[in-house]
């Protein structure tokens, strides 16, 4: 590893921080998708709604 990091010129130190922090990182990526995933069905399945209809009263000519 040492090999690596040093033709990187990354500190062997950052590397495992990064390797550590890489299940937080998943985790996270997995909840995104599922909220990414929750918002595209919800805006989809509100265009696929019947437009509003509107109430508002049109005023004739006087």
């Amino acid at each position: 590893m040492s090999l690596l990091c040093r033709a990187l010129k990354v500190a062997r130190s950052a590397y495992y921080v990064w390797l550590a922090a890489r299940p937080a990182a998943e985790v996270r990526q997995a909840a995104e998708d599922e909220l990414a995933g929750e918002i595209r069905s919800t805006f989809f399945r509100l265009i696929r709604l019947p437009p509003r209809r509107s109430f508002a009263v049109t005023r004739g000519a006087p």
